[in-house]
């Protein structure tokens, strides 16, 4: 079968026509790109923060006579913290002679250390003692919750295991946007005293009237003349489907040619989330298969087809976050599989499966003017199968980071600049589905029919936009620019690239409308002969 591929392959190269082995890349990365696109329009959440106010600290009062010396403190009831976390606080306040206000300072100080790590129902206070022998015992209050009052929303894995616990408002915010990562759910928090000492009850309520199914329903052009141009897609969203804070999204996407025995492509996806307490348990299939028929110069006909899929889990768990900073912990284990046939006959070469481990970290910023997002990932094979001749590794390392920003100009017309940055480095000889590419709609833009890939690389996508609102219609004009660079070595498609795309995106109601035109500005060897100027569109109606 190797022969038979090799044969065409040097027929192919010789004329016009396109390869079997470059229809199997074409088919791949298209795949991979609307996976890294769709990931990188999920990055964005909502952030939830509570900024609780620190006590009063006073200078610290010079020599008084009204002062009382201290040589010992011991503090009690104290589990959040150890004794020698808080001994910088202390070493303030020993060894002299301290005036009421500066005991005030002391205890202010301890609470204030409770309240930056949420613990804002917690306090230091001073008991009625006898202070004579310069011993100063301080009590450490730690409110915990009684219990938890929840309203259209259930709590059990958002914020478990509560009935005694030390309140933490850190946990709690973690919890709320966790819940509203659903549409359906814009959560409100209350904390009510309780008629415990030292408890307090938290009320939670779901103040949204949206509904836990939608979705929307589009058609673009961005396919292939030769298995569909144009391309009808769905997505579908259950929210809640076990009442646990979940979300099934179901994605179906096919074109214009589906019922044709052949020169047609289908592709779907299934994901489905549910979140426990800072975790995020995302478990996704992704789906997609190809059936062409070409012919070469002489007239003799073959046919490709394949499929492609990938499967896997991520977890994240949300470490740290503020006011404006967030940080994530990722572990992720992805399954890959390829296959694809000349003739009805498999192709070895271009078949294989590849198992891969990935831990890193997502950090966000969001502030006035600009917001931020970096994602550094570093992958291990660790399984895989492939023919014995091919010369990709099954035990490679890659290192993936991704980053987004934007920045915001306080102009009437709404400026907006928009980066994203996707790259990848690799000593290993890579599958194709494992490669960085780019060229085309998701990533460099203008190269539609081509693009490069490769084990190392990178591309950048440069948008400003501006916008307008015209009765109920909003309007987004952009003009972007984008550029890809791969790095030369035994397989890959290497070089530089440059793209451009003008074109405007409308918002009316339910309905949304891209317009655009694509232009090639820098081209490689390898992609002058099929890069060309595209119009685009892509409408949607939202459900």
């Amino acid at each position: 079968m190797r022969l038979l591929f090799l044969i065409f392959a040097i027929i192919s190269s010789s004329c016009a026509t396109i390869s079997p082995e470059n229809i199997v890349k074409q088919k791949q990365k298209d795949f991979v790109q609307k996976q890294i696109y769709k990931e990188q329009i999920d990055t964005k959440n909502k952030s939830r923060f509570y900024n609780i106010d620190l006590l009063d600290i006073n200078k610290t009062s010079k020599f008084s006579e009204n002062c009382i010396q201290i040589n010992k403190i011991n503090i009690s009831d104290i589990r959040v913290f150890k004794i020698k976390d808080i001994n910088k606080i202390l070493d303030r306040y020993l060894n002299r002679c301290n005036t009421i206000s500066d005991l005030k300072n002391l205890t202010n100080e301890i609470t204030n250390k409770y309240i930056k790590k949420g613990y804002t129902t917690s306090k230091a206070y001073l008991k009625i003692q006898d202070l004579s022998d310069g011993v100063l015992d301080i009590s450490i209050l730690e409110g915990k919750v009684e219990k938890v009052l929840a309203d259209d929303i259930n709590m059990v894995n958002l914020y478990n295991g509560y009935k005694g616990r030390i309140l933490n408002l850190r946990d709690l915010e973690v919890a709320l946007q966790q819940g509203e990562r659903l549409q359906s759910q814009a959560l409100k928090m209350e904390l009510i005293p309780s008629s415990l000492d030292e408890h307090t009850i938290i009320k939670v309520s779901n103040g949204s009237d949206k509904n836990r199914i939608y979705g929307n329903i589009g058609t673009n052009n961005y396919g292939f003349k030769k298995t569909g141009k144009y391309q009808i897609y769905n997505n579908f969203n259950l929210e809640n489907p076990f009442k646990i804070n979940d979300i099934l999204n179901l994605n179906l996407n096919f074109t214009n040619k589906v019922f044709k025995s052949n020169d047609n492509t289908l592709g779907t996806s299934i994901s489905y989330s549910v979140p426990y307490e800072r975790f995020l348990f995302d478990i996704y299939y992704n789906y997609s298969n190809y059936k062409q028929i070409n012919n070469d110069e002489f007239g003799t006909i073959f046919k490709t087809d394949g499929s492609n899929n990938s499967k896997g889990i991520n977890l994240s768990y949300k470490t740290f976050h503020s006011l404006d900073h967030a940080l994530e912990f990722i572990l992720r284990y992805d399954n890959k599989k390829s296959k694809n046939f000349l003739n009805n006959i498999k192709l070895d070469l271009q078949s294989y499966s590849s198992s891969s481990l990935g831990i890193g970290f997502r950090h966000s910023y969001k502030g006035g003017e600009f917001d931020y997002y970096s994602q550094l990932l570093i992958h291990k094979g660790v399984d895989g199968s492939k023919d014995k001749e091919a010369s990709a590794k099954i035990y490679y390392d890659k290192y993936v980071v991704d980053l987004g920003f934007n920045r915001y100009f306080n102009t009437d017309n709404y400026l907006k600049y928009n980066f994203y940055l996707r790259g990848q480095y690799s000593n290993d000889e890579l599958f194709g589905s494992d490669e960085i590419s780019m060229g085309g709609i998701y990533s460099v833009r203008g190269f539609k029919n081509t693009g490069l890939s490769g084990s190392s690389g990178f591309y950048t996508r440069n948008e400003l936009s501006v916008q307008y609102k015209i009765k109920d219609a909003i309007f987004m004009p952009y003009l972007a620019v984008d550029y890809g660079y791969v790095k030369k070595d035994k397989n890959s498609i290497f070089g530089k690239i440059t793209g451009s795309s003008i074109g405007s995106r409308i918002y009316l109601d339910r309905l949304n409308l891209e317009l655009f035109y694509n232009i090639p500005l820098r081209d490689t060897d390898y992609t002058k002969e099929h890069s060309s100027k595209f119009f685009g569109f892509n409408i949607v109606y939202n459900y």
